[in-house]
């Protein structure tokens, strides 16, 4: 077909198409650039580029101020006074000296004298100058000459090194080519040669180089003042320069404009995303996990900003309204003429304005502050702007000018409102210690944002990017400027504020890493951790279980679990009729797990036993039960390691009567308020009709059924018998005084002692009450204060060991028992109200028999049930469960079967047994859904049922408070216990206004419907904005389905999940779980803790592996707090991080002491003590203890001469005086702990931040109190003394003791102090315990871990000293047994000084065993270096050793043996002991062969004393006998009972004189 120029289309058509079509994709195309350029991440960077901008323009600003030129004036002046001053003579002659030794550079040195000798007699200062200037010049030439000898020096060396190795190569060639042996031999000599020439050229080279290294040395000296005053003029200038180059570098050029206009930005534009490629920290996406990458930082451009010289300072907190107040001058200031307004306001304030604000130009923005002026002082800071002055508001500059010059009272103080800091996106990270910068453990480079945050990283908008607001209010202004909404198809929302904690459960499995530490002081995730705490202390876990490992090796989380209850079994076991039966070896193994049940051995053993029972079948002697609990000794892979929370019942009967265990179920905070313990009963907030009346019907015979089962399977107690020889009556007051000083209140509360804060243990306010409803109350309450693990093997609560006391009148008296005589009369007036009769009625059994029904109808079909239930099971019937009960019914008691049944299966149904110990429940398992993974549970797998209609309708109608039948009802906002009766009056429903909690509601209250919530028409009055806060965010998330909003209101009314579901439930079907009494704070905390629990830690590299010595001290830590060894004891000190004045703190004490007790610290740290910030202050560290008032125990105030004085006093500089726990730098010096207190200004603690001490609460609120006490004796105590007397800090306990003794110590504790007014009491501490216990506290003090043995304490090392010094343990002991030194307060052996018990010093017969060689060292040489309250004094000073009659050597020397015989006390006392009085005397043996002579004493009444003693007497005290191994003692006689080995002083000797009785196990 022939070609024609008919086209199909219409060329016309198709132009005009195309030009359209053009046009259109044109115009796309720029709404497209345009959007692009709009896009709101660009603005983000342009305003925060801007932001940065301002930043460096005010700090070159501030450098270029007025105060910079001033300071470089003055350091020019400096300079230029040095360039003047005088040479050091010394060292200009030093410097001559050594040029002259060197003959090239003696005539320079010549020429220099000469200039010496003139600028001597030159007294014009500009000749002085020049003078100076050219002498050093001469010098720095000699020292220039020198250097280029020594140059030519290191070429000459290498010329003979390289002449050298070419010798040596040909004599090898030589050889290797087998040349004569003659030529061989002259290459060799040649090579000698050479070598020599190398070893002269070596010598000159180093003679040059020391040359010229002493010449520049001594030079540096000479310059040294010069070179540092220039070196400061330089870098003070450059300062200016740097901060002027950043600011060219981040103001915008022309190039950065141009690139930044719109369609141009579009192609590689200054303007960037920011993104953190993380490959191993992937992400679930899809069912697949990709890798994780985060654009948070294009937006978020500041957010690892650190200030200038601070790493850990944010450069931009997040934007806050704070007060400060700034003096004025007292007279109106005289402006010179033409002066500006910045230099008025400088000149009166010491701060200028910026010309233009930071977000807004006309905001007064401080853009200079001065250093050391008013505003410094304040605490104005560069950026801050001002709201008001004087309360008046100033929008703009003007204003603010105005009101700052012109309306201001003078000569008082004018207050400023300022704001500081900028908002997101743009603020920095606040805790740059922690995260985000490359020195935090947590680095964005490595972490990124959203492993912490979640979130959508990946996305660039804010509304794409899944932010979770914190309020509704937060999210209504994000959805009205953002366009937020809630965005459910991105499954890893962002953590709100109030949870962002959450997310360090991911790694941070041991959770008490979180708490405080020496690196971290602020805490890194207070709530997380009050979240775990809380879990711990109301024992969460035995309902809900969670289980922190996937597998043997694979921890995935927080582990929460029961411990294994291998006690429990042991108990059960032991009641076992056929136990009888078995061997005494068996029942000694059930004994074993009963006390130990960390002990495998006997339990192993135990559980082979009962299997090999079990195998006899009809022939075993132990039952069914005894032989399925066997399963539960076994040891599980990954046993739990927590306690049941709550007290063992398996003996309640022999402890408690029906009617106060009635009111206790009933209502447990009708007896105690802070009680731990859930209410079950009487949660009918939600009920009404027939689930109200089934409730109110059978919830009363629960509880008695429960109380029937409970004192039915009581095992019998044996109660502990009191003392012997007791003469005194139990007496109330002497029992207040014993709970208030022996430990009780360090972990109880008692309204007669308000200052105990203490929740650790129960409020034994009403404790009289409670154990008056039992009539062997009073028996088991001085039982359990005797010996509570013989009711409860595994109580945290300890035996305090009340042992006998002997008063002054010779009356004996028991301390428990004068407890109880207190206890019992402590009840508040409480007693049980509306108690049932214990018998019951014909509707009582009615109701009692259906609720067995209900049970039986589980088991049975319903027509045998009720046979069941009406004449029971045939006699002979084998039935396992807890139906076998009915077996013989017709013949047994009906209503205590009944009674039993129920209760049981009441008890199983509330799990009772997840938290205490009840017989028959040994293998009840938790009852509550796992939590381990909750935090990721999907919520459409969540059964809200009908509770979104019954928080509406509480809300609205404020809840049913006055209502008695509603029960136990807590508020929207908090518990039940926040709230008075009054609060919640009946509100009038019918009004066009509705008031609940006294937030109004009016009906016409609207709220976005695509914000994730919404209800009906009939409470649409009802919002989440139309509440607080909290409760709206909450209610938010309740409406929306979510998570949040079904824990909150879980843990707020369980039961409320049961509205309007009870109408098609059974009564057992029922929720079950209690109400717990938290208030809104506790909640949230353990809402925090429960929603982080994911059960998906990041790779292995990003998971939180502890180093041994720090899961050492974590391990430790968890024992420490369960066993509350801080509710006594201090295990960190008060630490303060001090701002103060310069010179403030006093002078520092002069040094006189052992050199090893001096202060190290390195230049670098005196250097920073020195250095003073733009307020005019200085900063330090101080760890240690405030001194408290002898009267109050509060922390004592004093003037600066350290007397105290009262807060009102006036004209007073009030201070703080603090007792020093470590060396710290003040002004540049060194305070020594020992040295005198160190008196803090308030001002400075105020400008700081104090961090209180861990522990040590009981010691604190005895100190007056023992104090007070001890007056009545010696009215002149000296008031630090009573820390002796009180439970010590273990503050350094891992370098001071023995790891092996403090072992044995923890497991059976023994007195070590005499004057102490409490011991310490056996916990009931298993080995593995007290082993993490010893690690703790070697791994916080830093001591060597595990415990490494010491050489000093190998009997060579004496024999090696010995050697060194003969006499050396003999000398020691006499400085022991000297009565001006060990003996006049230490007891020795048997020895025990005279006085007062509170001057008494501990035993030094065992130190050897306890203390450490080196803190015993340091100890002796100054005990206030290691124990700053201690009264021992220093027995020898460093300057001053004791009479050489007694040790010959200098102080360290002595010291040491003292350390020695210490350390080898038994050792020194076995080598005076001699097994000869033992031994049968030959007849024939000459008298005069005998070394002593033996006596047989006699005793008192004229016999003969016994073969164990023997006495043998030596002729004088000052005698040398030769016992043992021939070592030489001055004895007197000595004494062998047993094994033991008594030195006494001879007869007619003081008990006190010079050699005191010793006592010393064999």
């Amino acid at each position: 077909m022939p070609a024609t120029e008919q086209t199909w289309w219409d060329m016309k058509v198709l132009h005009i198409s195309f030009c359209v079509v053009a046009i259109v994709l044109f115009i796309a195309t720029l709404v497209m650039l345009t959007a692009d350029h709009n896009r709101p991440w660009k603005k983000y960077q342009r305003t925060f580029r801007a932001l940065e901008t301002w930043s460096a323009s005010a700090d070159v600003d501030a450098e270029d101020s007025r105060a910079f030129a001033a300071q470089t004036a003055e350091l020019e002046s400096s300079l230029a006074e040095v360039r003047r001053a005088d040479l050091e003579p010394s060292l200009v002659s030093k410097f001559l000296v050594q040029a002259e030794t060197v003959k090239e550079d003696a005539e320079a040195a010549a020429f220099a004298k000469e200039d010496v000798a003139r600028l001597k007699d030159v007294s014009d200062s500009d000749e002085r100058f020049r003078l100076r200037g050219d002498l050093l010049q001469r010098f720095e030439d000699i020292v220039n000459r020198s250097k280029f000898r020594e140059d030519n020096s290191a070429g000459s060396l290498k010329l003979c090194k390289a002449n050298l190795d070419k010798r040596r190569a040909d004599y090898e060639l030589a050889v290797s080519g087998e040349a004569a042996p003659s030529k061989q031999k002259e290459l060799l000599l040649l090579a000698d040669q050479e070598r020599k020439k190398v070893k002269d050229a070596t010598l000159a080279f180093q003679e040059a180089n020391t040359h010229r290294k002493q010449l520049a040395g001594t030079l540096r000296e000479i310059t040294a003042t010069e070179d540092a005053a220039a070196k400061n003029l330089a870098s003070h200038r450059q300062s200016l320069a740097l901060l002027k180059k950043t600011l060219s570098d981040r103001a915008p050029n022309l190039g950065k404009t141009v690139l930044e206009l719109p369609v141009l930005d579009a192609f590689n534009g200054p303007l960037r995303v920011d993104q953190i490629w993380l490959p191993k920290l992937t992400l679930n996406n899809n069912f697949r996990d990709v890798a994780r990458f985060d654009r948070c930082t294009t937006c978020h451009q500041g957010m690892d900003k650190s200030a200038a010289g601070s790493p850990s300072e944010p450069a931009y907190p997040e934007v806050a309204n704070m007060e400060v107040v700034i003096p004025t001058p007292e007279k109106p200031p005289v402006f010179e003429e033409g002066e500006s307004e910045l230099q008025k306001m400088e000149n009166v304030f010491g701060f200028q304005l910026a010309s233009k604000g930071l977000f807004s130009e006309e905001s007064p923005t401080i853009s200079v502050v001065l250093p050391e002026s008013p505003a410094a002082i304040a605490g104005l800071q560069s950026g801050d702007v001002i709201t008001a002055v004087g309360g008046g508001r100033t929008s703009v500059r003007a204003l603010a000018v105005t009101a700052l010059l012109e309306n201001v009272s003078w000569g008082s103080p004018l207050r400023l409102d300022i704001q500081r800091g900028v908002p997101q996106p743009y603020a920095t990270h606040p805790r740059l210690d922690l995260f985000v910068s490359d020195s935090s453990p947590h680095s964005m480079k490595t972490f990124g944002c959203t492993i912490c945050h979640q979130g959508q990283g990946s996305a660039t908008s804010f509304k794409w990017s899944s932010h979770t607001p914190n309020t509704p209010k937060q999210s209504h202004v994000w959805h009205d400027e953002y366009g937020w909404f809630n965005n459910h198809h991105w499954i890893y929302p962002m953590l709100p504020e109030r949870f962002e904690e959450s997310s360090c459960l991911k790694c941070h499995h041991q959770v008490v890493d979180l708490e405080p530490s020496d690196r971290f002081p602020e805490p890194p995730a207070p709530k997380v951790v009050a979240g775990y705490h809380l879990i711990r202390q109301y024992g969460c876990y035995g309902c809900h279980e969670i289980n922190g490992w996937s597998g043997p090796d694979q921890r995935v989380g927080p582990d929460l679990r029961l411990e294994p209850n291998y006690h429990e079994v042991a108990q059960a076991v032991a009641v076992d009729p056929g136990t009888q039966d078995m061997s005494k070896t068996f029942n000694g193994w059930v004994q074993d797990v009963v006390s130990s049940p960390d002990g495998n051995n006997a339990r192993q053993r135990l559980r082979e036993a009962i299997d090999a029972d079990a195998s006899l079948g009809d022939d075993a002697k132990l039952s069914d039960r005894t032989h399925v609990l066997s399963a539960l000794l076994k040891t599980p892979e990954t046993p739990g390691m927590f306690p049941k929370v709550g007290p063992s019942l398996r003996h309640v009967a022999s402890k408690v009567g029906f009617d106060w265990l009635y009111a206790w179920l009933r209502n447990p905070m009708d007896f105690r308020p802070s009680t731990k313990m859930p209410r079950f009963f009487g949660l009918w907030e939600h009920l009404e009709g027939a689930g109200l009346e089934e409730s109110e019907r059978y919830e009363p015979l629960e509880i008695r059924s429960m109380i029937a089962y409970l004192t039915s399977s009581s095992q019998p107690f044996t109660y502990v018998a009191p003392y012997d020889g007791i003469t005194a009556s139990a007496d109330a007051t002497r029992g207040k005084k014993v709970v208030e000083v022996r430990g009780c209140l360090a972990c109880h509360q008692h309204e007669d002692f308000p200052a105990a804060k203490s929740n650790h243990g129960p409020d034994l306010s009403r404790i009289g009450a409670k154990v008056a409803s039992q009539p062997n109350g009073v028996r088991w309450l001085y039982s359990w204060l005797r010996n509570p693990a013989a009711y409860h093997p595994r109580t945290i609560m300890p035996n305090v060991l009340l042992e006998p006391v002997t008063h002054g009148d010779g009356s004996v008296s028991d301390p428990a028992a004068d407890a109880v005589a207190y206890l019992l009369q402590s009840t508040e007036g409480w007693s049980p109200q509306d108690i049932p009769s214990a018998s019951m009625s014909g509707d009582e059994r009615t109701a009692l028999e259906e609720l067995a029904i209900l049970y039986l109808e589980s088991r049975f079909p319903s027509q045998k049930a009720e046979k069941v239930l009406r004449s029971g099971l045939p006699e002979g019937t084998i039935i396992r469960g807890d139906e076998n009960v009915f077996v013989g019914l017709a013949t047994a008691e009906r209503d205590e079967v009944l009674l039993n049944y129920v209760g049981k299966k009441t008890i199983g149904k509330l799990a009772c047994y997840s938290c205490h110990d009840i017989p028959g429940f040994e293998d009840a398992k938790p009852a509550g859904a796992a939590l381990a993974d909750w935090g990721r549970k999907d919520p459409s797998r969540i059964a809200f049922e009908q509770v979104v209609q019954f928080v509406m309708n509480d809300i609205s109608h404020g809840g049913h408070h006055d209502d008695p039948h509603k029960g136990m009802m807590s508020s929207h906002g908090s518990s039940v216990a926040d709230h008075s009766d009054a609060d919640h009056a009946d509100t009038d429903h019918g009004s066009e206004e509705h008031v609940s909690n006294n937030v109004v509601f009016e009906d016409d209250d609207t709220f976005a419907t695509d914000l994730a919530y919404g209800v009906n028409d009939e409470h649409d009055h009802v919002s989440p904005e139309s509440v607080d806060s909290d409760t709206g965010y909450f209610l938010e998330k309740l409406l929306a389905h979510e998570r949040e909003g079904f824990l909150w209101q879980k843990l707020r009314r369980p039961r409320s999940y049961d509205y309007k579901k009870v109408e098609n439930k059974s009564y057992n079907e029922r929720y079950r779980m209690p109400q717990f009494p938290f208030d809104s704070k506790e909640r949230e905390e353990v809402m925090t803790f429960v929603l982080g629990l994911v059960a998906e830690p990041p790779a292995t590299e990003f998971v939180y592996h502890a180093t041994p010595r720090e899961k050492a001290r974590l391990d430790g830590l968890v024992v420490a707090e369960r066993f509350n060894c801080s509710g006594c004891h201090a295990l960190q000190m008060d630490r303060w991080d001090l701002a103060y004045e310069p010179e403030t703190m006093g002078e520092p004490p002069v040094f006189r002491d052992y050199p090893f007790f001096r202060g190290h610290f390195t230049p670098d740290q005196v250097q920073d003590s020195l250095d003073i910030d733009t307020v005019g202050r200085r900063h330090t560290s101080l760890v240690g203890m405030p001194i408290l008032d002898p009267e109050t125990g509060n922390p004592q105030l004093v003037d600066e001469d350290g007397i105290p004085v009262e807060r009102d006093e006036e004209d007073v500089i009030f201070h703080r005086p603090v007792m020093l726990w470590k060396d710290a730098l003040i002004d540049g010096e060194a305070r020594l702990v020992g040295g005198p207190n160190v008196f803090v200004p308030e001002d400075a603690i105020q400008a700081g931040k104090h961090y209180p001490a861990k522990g040590g609460d009981l010691a604190r609120l005895l100190f007056p109190i023992v104090i007070e006490d001890e007056k009545e004796i010696n009215p002149n105590v000296k008031p630090s003394d009573a820390w002796g007397w009180l439970p010590p800090p273990l503050v350094g306990e891992g370098r001071k003791v023995q790891s092996p003794w403090l072992h044995k110590f923890f497991l059976n504790p023994h007195p070590i102090r005499p004057s102490a007014v409490l011991r310490m009491p056996k916990f009931n501490l298993q080995s593995s315990q007290a082993a993490a216990l010893v690690d703790y506290f070697s791994a916080v003090d830093g001591a060597e871990y595990p415990y490494v043995y010491d050489s000093r304490l190998d009997e060579s090392s004496v024999d090696i000293a010995e050697q060194r010094h003969p006499g050396h343990l003999d000398g020691a002991m006499k400085i022991v047994t000297n009565n001006n030194y060990c003996v006049k307060c230490h007891l020795v052996g048997d020895y025990s000084p005279p006085g007062s018990l509170k001057a008494l010093a501990p035993q030094l017969e065992r130190v050897h065993e306890r203390l450490r060689p080196d803190y015993v060292h340091d100890w002796i040489a100054n005990p206030k270096r290691l124990l700053p309250y201690t009264g021992m004094p220093v027995n020898i000073p460093h300057d001053k050793p004791v009479s050489q009659d007694l040790y010959v050597g200098d102080s360290e020397q002595q010291v040491g043996a003292l350390t020695d015989l210490l350390m080898h006390y038994d050792e020194f006392t076995k080598r005076q002991f001699s097994l000869e009085p033992y031994l049968p005397q030959a007849a024939s043996q000459p008298a005069d062969s005998q070394a002593v002579e033996e006596t047989v004493p006699q005793k008192a009444d004229g016999s003969e004393a016994s073969g164990e003693q023997v006495k043998i007497d030596s002729p004088a005290s000052n005698d040398v006998t030769k016992v043992g191994r021939d070592k030489p003692v001055r004895t007197g006689a000595v004494y062998v009972k047993q094994a033991n080995v008594v030195l006494e002083p001879p007869r007619g000797s003081r008990a006190n004189g010079s050699v005191p009785q010793v006592q010393s196990p064999l």
